[in-house]
Formats: C-alpha cells, structure tokens, sequence
C-alpha cells in the first residue's frame, strides 16, 4: 500500500491538533485506566493518519490479520521518518501528548467521585440501545438471580460490575461509530 503525504499540512494549527486529540480519544475509549503507551501508540497512529492522504495509515491498520506486520513495516518507520527526525513535528506530538495525558488524568480523577460515577453511568445508560439495555438489565438479573443468599457484594462491587458492562457495550459503540465514520470520509474523498 502506497502512502502518499499530503502537500502543506500545518500542524501548528488549533485545528490538526484538535483533530488528532479528538482521533486518540475516540480509539482510546473511556478507560478507567491507561498506560502512558497507550497514549503514544495511538497518538503516533492518528498523527501519521492526518498527514497523510485518505485516512490510509487506520485502513492499514484496519486489516486485523496483518495489524502488527503493518505496525513494524509500515507506521513506525514513516513516524521516525516523518516525526521523531523532524524536530518542529516531534515537538507537536509531544505537546499533543502531553495535553492528552493531561485530559484523561483529570477524567479519571472525576471518576472518583460520586458524582463523577453518576454522571458516567446515566450517560452510558444513554449511550446505550434498547437492545443494549434490555441485555445489560437480563444479565443484571441473572447474577442477580445466581448469587447465594449468605453472600451479598458490596456496593463498590456492583459499581464495578455496572462500569464494567457498561464501558464494554460504550467500547463497542465508539469502535462501530469510527469504523462507519472513517468509511463515510473514505467514500466522501473518492
């Protein structure tokens, strides 16, 4: 596959790095948690995605049986090449990553708290289709149902096992919501 860059992008702009924070963002998900590799890895994957043409880096990625070839033969080298050797570009990267680590430490410091864990769990309520719901309540239900009457968990285990079930349906969500928007822009540049 054949990557072109595309001609007189400023990465200086409000703009680019709005978009590739937004693009990290959306991959990363909500997490509960992350590792600070996560931030770079994806963050590495959008920024090449944004200089070059037709969304090409995420379609290459995007084959799942070739998702680590691809990885070592076609995104970190053209990110060495056309980032970590270009001074003024590496330091954009950084800058972007630090404004994202920056972001999801305060989100997960907001998630902490009651009202934090409120407004994430009516908010991925939602999020959530009939379907969804009628899923997450029979499965409640089912636990619910299988648990010995002398054990009883507490109330921060059912927080959890609510978060849980909630950020997977929420996971799948963002991932259908990309695929069909990276085919929407796909379809739009041919």
């Amino acid at each position: 596959m054949e990557m072109k860059m595309k001609e007189k992008v400023d990465i200086n702009t409000f703009t680019f790095k709005k978009r590739v924070i937004e693009e990290t963002l959306e991959l990363l998900g909500k997490k509960r948690n992350y590792i600070l590799n996560d931030i770079y890895f994806l963050t590495m994957v959008t920024f090449l995605n944004n200089l070059v043409e037709n969304n090409l880096i995420l379609q290459s990625l995007g084959e799942e049986n070739k998702l680590e070839e691809n990885m070592y033969k076609i995104v970190e080298p053209m990110f060495k090449k056309e980032v970590l050797d270009k001074p003024e570009r590496y330091g954009v990267f950084e800058d972007i990553v630090m404004q994202l680590e920056q972001y999801l430490n305060r989100e997960i410091e907001l998630r902490r708290t009651v009202a934090g864990f409120l407004y994430d769990f009516f908010d991925g309520i939602g999020e959530l289709t009939k379907e969804d719901l009628t899923n997450l309540v029979n499965m409640v239900l089912d636990r619910v149902g299988s648990l010995r009457p002398l054990v009883q968990p507490s109330d921060e285990e059912i927080k959890k096992e609510i978060q849980t079930d909630i950020d997977d349906a929420k996971m799948k969500l963002y991932i259908e919501q990309f695929r069909r928007q990276t085919e929407a822009e796909n379809k739009d540049a041919k």
